[in-house]
């Protein structure tokens, strides 16, 4: 009799596995800011006898898994297996997070079980307290200390020197080609932006440990490349934007420059501090995609060289 028992509850646990919807949580703020982490609790229920795997999870396109935290319990004959994932966004915008996905091995078999797809909205800048509704008041006064003032001041004239100094390079360059004769003797773009690299190259920002400005320059240069050789405005893009209008027949390497301009991305907006390892690899990864067009066009020099 007492074995009978055990079937028919084992058989009720393994009829209620099959016929459960998986039940998870979402933790995180009212508002999700870029570099946030925030939490999907997930509850998966059981009989103690059973097997749970979770698939590893690597980053999930834009979302970057930190972390996972598990804890079982039995409560009245039923397993309860609660696992809370930690994600954080690096892109911003509307974005769909992906259905997650474990397996359940028992007595009776196998089953998938997985969460529902949810939107997440990833915002950049954190709101200011002071643009809040108030009572009709005179204007806050702002002092700003020295260093304050200091800081900005430096802030700004390291752009305009990186942008003047852009500007002077191309109009040097420009300013040495040959008279034009035909559109074949136009410079090339992947020329230009070579050029400015090893430019930049010759301030040795890597040796320096100046990597914000080194990202900075590289995502620059970057960009104006994919303006100057495909007609977009990537300049004044955003890398989401980039990403939805960029169309290239080669799939891999337009997840390399993707992937190029999210690491530049994290470097200047969410704080990350590479080292000095990744970034001199970045800078060397640049410079090989540039000079692959030069390679390319080798072989129609050498049969304009023979006609």
């Amino acid at each position: 009799m007492k074995r009978i028992l055990i079937g028919i509850c084992f058989l009720l646990v393994t009829l209620s596995l099959n016929g459960q919807d998986l039940e998870y949580t979402l933790e995180k703020t009212a508002r999700l800011f870029i570099g946030t982490p925030f939490h999907i609790l997930v509850n998966i229920t059981s009989h103690p006898g059973d097997s749970i795997f979770v698939p590893p999870l690597d980053s999930l396109d834009i979302f970057l898994l930190q972390g996972v935290q598990e804890q079982e319990e039995i409560i009245k004959g039923v397993q309860h297996t609660r696992l809370n994932f930690t994600f954080q966004a690096f892109e911003i915008g509307e974005h769909t997070f992906p259905p997650l996905e474990f397996l359940v091995k028992s007595a009776a078999g196998s089953k998938v079980l997985q969460t529902g797809a949810f939107q997440l909205n990833i915002t950049s800048v954190l709101p200011d307290s002071a643009q809040s509704i108030r009572d009709i008041a005179g204007p806050l006064p702002i002092k700003p200390g020295f260093w304050d003032i200091a800081v900005l001041v430096v802030i700004l004239s390291g752009l305009v020197f990186i942008l003047s100094y852009i500007i002077r390079r191309i109009r040097s360059r420009a300013g040495k080609m040959p008279e034009v004769k035909s559109a074949g003797e136009v410079r090339p773009a992947y020329a230009i932006v070579l050029s400015l690299l090893l430019s930049l190259r010759e301030q040795k920002l890597l040796e320096k440990g100046d990597l914000l400005n080194l990202y900075f320059q590289l995502s620059l240069l970057c960009r104006l490349f994919l303006e100057l050789q495909y007609g977009l405005k990537a300049v004044e893009m955003t890398t989401s934007e980039i990403r939805e209008n960029l169309v290239l027949p080669d799939h891999k390497q337009k997840s390399q420059i993707m992937d190029f301009l999210k690491t530049a991305d994290k470097v200047k907006f969410a704080k990350h501090h590479p080292v000095n390892e990744s970034a001199g690899e970045a800078l060397d990864w640049l410079e090989s995609y540039l000079k692959s067009f030069a390679v390319e066009q080798l072989p129609e020099k050498a049969g304009e060289e023979n006609v």
